[in-house]
C-alpha cells in the first residue's frame, strides 16, 4: 500500500440551460442560463411545493447563472443565442407543417389554476424542446474551485482533472467555462513535489487562477509516498 492523498476534495455538478430573451418564462428578456435540469413543464411541476395552492410563480425558472469564456472573456449565451434561434425557427415551422399528436396547449384545460392559455404552453414546449434536444443549449458543466480537487500540479497524477468551469472571483453565479481543446483539463503522469498549482493552477494565470494551490496539507505528493509491507495486496 502507498499512502498519498488526492490535492483536495470535492467538484459541482450541474447542467445549465440556455434560456431565449423570447422565451415565455425569462423575466429577464435577456439570453442568459439557468440551473435548471432540462424537462417538460409537466414534469417540472411534479416538483413543485404541494403544501400550498401553486401559483404562476412556480413556473418561473431558476435564477440566472452567468458562463463566459475563459479563452475569449465572451458571455457564451450570446456566442450560442443565433444558433438557437435559428433551430428554433426550424422547429416552429415543423410543428406547423406537422402539429404534435399531444397538443401541449391541452395543459391550458389540465392545470387552469395557473392561468395561462393554451399559446403560452405551447410556446414553453416549443422553447424546451429546442435547448433539451440539443448539447450546445443543456451544457453539462463540473466547476472546481480554489484548493480542491483540481489544484495543485497540473501535472501529477494524484490531481483530479474533470472540472471543465470555476467561479469568476468576486461575482456571483458567474463561471469560467474552458473550451474544450488544447487548453482543457487533462490527467497528470508524474508525483508532484509541491503543493504550489502550475501551469492553469498558477498565481499568473490570466484570468485568474483555475483551482489554486493543493489544500492545507495536500500536494507534495512524492513525498506522501509510505510503502506499507504488512497489508497484502488486494487480490481481484
Amino acid at each position: 500500500m502507498v499512502g498519498v492523498d488526492h490535492h483536495g476534495e470535492g467538484e459541482d455538478f450541474h447542467t445549465f440551460n440556455f434560456q431565449s430573451a423570447s422565451d415565455p418564462n425569462n423575466p429577464t428578456h435577456h439570453v442568459r442560463f439557468t440551473p435548471m435540469a432540462a424537462g417538460t413543464y409537466e414534469e417540472l411541476l411534479r416538483q413543485a411545493p404541494f403544501d400550498r395552492p401553486r401559483t404562476a410563480d412556480d413556473l418561473k425558472r431558476d435564477s440566472t447563472v452567468t458562463l463566459i469564456w475563459e479563452d475569449t472573456k465572451q458571455d457564451v449565451a450570446e456566442s450560442i443565442a443565433a444558433d438557437f434561434e435559428r433551430e428554433l425557427a426550424a422547429e416552429r415551422s415543423n410543428r406547423a407543417a406537422n402539429p404534435p399528436a399531444d397538443d401541449p396547449g391541452g395543459r391550458a384545460t389540465r392545470m387552469p389554476y395557473y392561468g395561462k392559455d393554451a399559446n403560452y404552453w405551447r410556446e414553453t414546449d416549443l422553447f424546451d424542446s429546442v435547448v433539451k434536444r440539443n448539447p450546445r443549449f443543456n451544457i453539462a458543466v463540473t466547476i472546481g474551485e480554489l484548493g480542491k480537487a483540481d489544484s495543485g500540479n497540473e501535472l501529477c497524477l494524484m490531481r483530479y482533472y474533470f472540472a471543465n468551469a470555476y467561479p469568476v472571483s468576486g461575482r456571483e453565479k458567474t463561471y469560467y467555462l474552458v473550451r474544450p481543446g488544447a487548453d482543457a483539463n487533462r490527467a497528470g503522469r508524474e508525483l508532484c513535489k509541491s503543493p504550489e498549482g502550475t501551469i492553469h493552477n498558477a498565481s499568473s494565470h490570466s484570468p485568474q487562477p483555475r483551482f489554486g494551490d493543493s489544500a492545507p496539507g495536500r500536494g507534495n505528493c512524492f513525498r506522501q509516498i509510505c510503502p506499507n509491507d504488512d497489508i497484502p495486496p488486494r487480490r481481484l
